[in-house]
């Protein structure tokens, strides 16, 4: 029995040395060929390098660096003859990071030995060695993780301060090669799009893609800087004041004659908001927009005004008389960027009182009797994806998915009724945002709301920019007339348009 046993015992373990084996000269193939491909396949390999001297940056962590296939521990040579080539693959939709794949070390003999004549040296000259392989990058990355990441951190310095240089040897249609949806992995897309749309101050964020632009181009001019900052169009006002950057928190005020969730464009909501707009990050360490968790929230109030006179007459706003009151009450307006790997999100809720109400426009209905219909409250949560088509963010997609409400109470004075709820209906909302952004200059903006059977669409067009504080932008919206279901006694039975000029000065 024992010696079964035994027998058992020394075949286990003769099969678990001939796996190994097999697996082990497997990998090494792969490895081997991957060093082969990165030697001599140039043409079609989209790869790029970086090239640095070892007495021009920080090496630590960098010593001693331990190689594969027994090779002796690797140091980088401060000497001037001596100079290092990082080659790795970019950042892009498939990768979340740098991949870095080899090192490789130049040494210029004719610099070492001296040249009589004072001739440029050639390249039969120079002796190229490839100093850390794929593999040793990869036993890095197992087994000594913070040397890889020493190494990593000095790739990532380079690229950000240096322009990369492109191994691929055949010329790319970069049309097809970027054609694919790119989204960022932080709140990129999210400033991007709220510092061109939104009527409160943003941080302007230097985007890593705007300044290799602008070390190309010799671009090295800022922005000047106000102490105050203004959006004005003709149904909204906001402001902001450099004391009310409070570092962590910036806080802006607003004035709207608008009701967002209801179908209804400025002035004719009947009502007026004011109120404040706090922008908030909350950082680990250093504030880093780019990676913080971002608050934008508005704190707002409302009260009712009766423009239904004046709004027919207004030659910007192309309505009919308003049959819809809205409510006096309070506004929570909050977006927020992503947490634990969710999407952004957003949530407004309006809410006011029901009681004592004093509408501002009555009208008779269909069947002759006096009647008020007012809203008091509406809320909406949706989640915002956003994409580009390209890197250079040309063209900057958003879409938000999500739902929304609102209700109506009806009062009816003809028969000395009280109060009653006619509508309160959860219903799916969704809009789609572009916005066209070449080299990183608004230019124009749309965006397209499909909610309660009618579809708002929205278009900006900048007109005129100078001093690199004042622009102009021309604003127009419809709103059509429901489709696809019965018109609402509240509701006008033709779509309705409004355009505005909006002025901003210091964003």
């Amino acid at each position: 029995m024992k010696k079964t046993v035994v027998i058992a015992d020394l075949f286990v373990i003769i099969v678990f040395c001939f796996v190994s084996t097999i697996a082990q000269t497997n990998l090494k193939n792969t490895y081997s060929k991957i060093e082969k491909k990165l030697a001599e396949d140039k043409n079609y390999l989209d790869i790029s390098s970086i090239m640095f001297q070892a007495n021009s940056v920080k090496l630590e962590g960098l010593q001693n660096i331990p190689r594969t296939n027994e090779k002796p521990p690797f140091n980088f040579n401060t000497a001037e003859t001596n100079s290092y080539e990082v080659v790795f693959m970019k950042e892009n939709s498939e990768f979340d990071s740098t991949i870095i794949l080899q090192v490789r070390e130049t040494v210029d003999k004719s610099a070492s030995t001296g040249d009589f004549f004072g001739t440029s040296p050639s390249e039969s000259s120079k002796e190229v060695n490839v100093v850390l392989t794929f593999q040793d990058i990869e036993e890095l990355y197992f087994t000594y993780p913070d040397t890889y990441a020493a190494l990593f951190t000095l790739t990532e310095f380079l690229i950000h301060n240096n322009e990369p240089l492109k191994l691929l040897g055949i010329k790319v249609d970069d049309q097809v090669n970027k054609s694919k949806g790119i989204s960022s992995k932080n709140n990129q897309d999210f400033l991007n799009y709220q510092t061109v749309n939104s009527n409160h101050h943003y941080p302007k964020v230097v985007l890593q893609t705007q300044k290799k632009l602008r070390r190309s181009r010799g671009q090295t001019a800022e922005a000047e800087v106000v102490d105050y900052k203004i959006d004005a169009s003709f149904g909204n006002v906001s402001f902001f004041y450099k004391d009310l950057d409070l570092g962590y928190s910036t806080i802006s005020g607003e004035v709207d004659m608008g009701a967002k969730v209801l179908n209804l464009h400025p002035w004719q909501a009947m009502s007026l908001t004011a109120g404040i707009r706090s922008l908030v990050t909350i950082s680990a360490a250093a504030q880093n927009l780019l990676e913080d968790f971002i608050i934008d929230a508005r704190l707002m109030g409302r009260i009712k005004l009766n423009t239904s006179s004046l709004v027919t007459s207004l030659p910007f706003v192309f309505v009919t008389t308003p049959k819809l009151n809205v409510g006096s009450g309070l506004i929570l307006d909050v977006s927020a960027t992503r947490a634990y790997g969710m999407p952004f999100i957003n949530f407004y809720l309006a809410t006011g009182a029901t009681k004592a109400f004093t509408p501002s426009v009555k009208f008779i209905d269909k069947k002759g009797e006096n009647v008020a219909y007012f809203t008091p409250q509406q809320w909406e949560t949706s989640m915002s994806f956003y994409w580009n088509t390209s890197e250079e963010m040309t063209l900057r997609f958003r879409i938000d998915i999500g739902v929304a409400n609102y209700n109506i109470q009806k009062i009816n004075y003809s028969t000395g009724g009280g109060m009653n709820q006619v509508f309160n209906k959860i219903q799916p909302a969704t809009t789609l945002y572009l916005n066209f952004a070449p080299k990183n200059n608004d230019f124009f903006g749309s965006s397209f709301r499909l909610f309660d059977n009618q579809l708002t669409v929205k278009f900006w067009l900048k007109l005129l920019e100078f001093s690199s504080l004042h622009s102009f932008r021309f604003e127009t919206s419809y709103i059509s007339a429901p489709f696809m279901r019965a018109v609402k006694e509240w509701e006008a039975e033709e779509g309705a348009s409004y355009f505005s000029i909006r002025y901003r000065y210091g964003f």
